[in-house]
């Protein structure tokens, strides 16, 4: 956001960032929303919030407002019915929320094409009232709103325009950006020295915000490592949480890293980034590793194949085909190459934050006539 907003300033736009405290949660609120969550089974939650959003107070001099993440804020489509008519809404689509009844991971359903009138993560009868509710509040709100959405992807944008809630809407795509002057080659000895990694190992890095997260499959993912016969192979895997490790396999957990200082060390000391994950749509993580010169494996869904190259230092995999991640892992290790200046070059141009600006202040002149 700091980046995008010295650029925004470069462009003659004038950019506030409005966030969330992460503490200030009152008592209720977390109550709400945990009664909300007890009916689902999996990754849903509903718009209804206690809390508030930006007061309509601080936004007085604003012409145009753009949501991110705020699902887990405040109620949106209340807080978007009582802006001033006047102003223009911008919404970015990270994940599915926008445009369904309040599933953000996509697992194959399609039903946010039909109004969500069931919903397969919510127990009955939740199953058969919340969802359909849900996606009724959030299409009303935008339509009312005629709110431009931007996808991250052009995957997600086909999602969202086979969506009741945002297929009538307007709709860009518009890559996330990412910080160069963070994510860049540094020095891979230097680097390794700070994980406790030996400079003759072969380093494969993976990891997610929660391992136990059933999307990011990283158990599934050690499995199919451990089938990878390379000299000298250690694994190193970031984020929050406890997982099985197979037997044989050298593995060292470094926590959460919530540094990006300390992320692009991490991917600076890989000779190769890995994800699991089995469904993204975009892909940031292997961006980022990319940015720092580490050739990455992952699988080919969602928007993953728009996020990298895919070739020359870029392996994607069919979803569940075990021999192909296993052999393109080695392969990736065994050549021990690096990512070249020329791609990454080009990932500057287009996730460079300049970039991104550039194409947001078009969206912003285009809605603000």
């Amino acid at each position: 956001a700091n980046a995008l907003a010295f650029d925004f300033e470069k462009l003659g736009i004038q950019y506030q960032h409005f966030f969330r405290e992460k503490n200030v949660v009152p008592f209720w609120d977390r109550a709400f929303r945990r009664l909300s969550l007890g009916f689902a089974t999996g990754a849903w939650h509903g718009t209804r919030r206690l809390l508030e959003g930006p007061a309509m107070g601080e936004l007085e001099s604003v012409d145009i407002v753009h949501l991110h993440t705020v699902a887990d804020w405040f109620d949106v489509p209340r807080w978007l019915t009582a802006l001033p008519r006047q102003m223009k809404v911008v919404v970015s689509l990270h994940d599915l929320w926008h445009l369904s009844g309040g599933c953000f991971v996509y697992d194959g359903c399609e039903k946010f094409s039909k109004g969500c009138r069931s919903c397969p993560l919510l127990k009955f009868p939740a199953n058969m009232l919340f969802a359909r509710d849900e996606f009724r509040r959030k299409a009303k709100a935008y339509r009312n709103r005629h709110v431009h959405f931007i996808a991250n992807s052009g995957w997600l944008e086909q999602k969202a325009r086979e969506s009741q809630m945002t297929s009538e809407c307007e709709i860009s795509v518009i890559p996330p950006p990412v910080n160069f002057s963070v994510f860049r080659p540094l020095d891979r000895s230097h680097c390794r020295r700070a994980f406790g990694l030996g400079q003759d190992q072969l380093v494969v890095a993976t990891g997610c915000a929660s391992l136990t997260d059933k999307n990011k499959d990283t158990p599934g993912l050690l499995k199919i490592l451990a089938s990878v016969k390379v000299p000298h192979l250690k694994v190193i895997i970031f984020g929050e949480g406890k997982i099985e490790v197979p037997g044989g396999l050298d593995v060292c957990f470094t926590g959460p890293i919530n540094s990006k200082d300390r992320m692009a060390q991490l991917y600076n000391a890989a000779d190769l980034f890995v994800s699991g994950s089995k469904m993204e749509t975009y892909g940031l993580t292997f961006v980022e590793a990319m940015a720092c010169g580490t050739p990455v494996v992952g699988h080919r869904v969602g928007g993953i194949p728009e996020a990298v190259l895919d070739g020359e230092f870029a392996s994607l995999c069919a979803l569940g085909d075990r021999d192909a991640m296993s052999g393109a892992i080695a392969s990736a290790l065994l050549s021990n190459r690096r990512v070249s200046a020329e791609v990454i070059e080009r990932l500057k141009a287009r996730n460079g934050s300049g970039a991104v600006a550039s194409k947001l202040a078009m969206v912003y002149r285009a809605i603000a006539g």
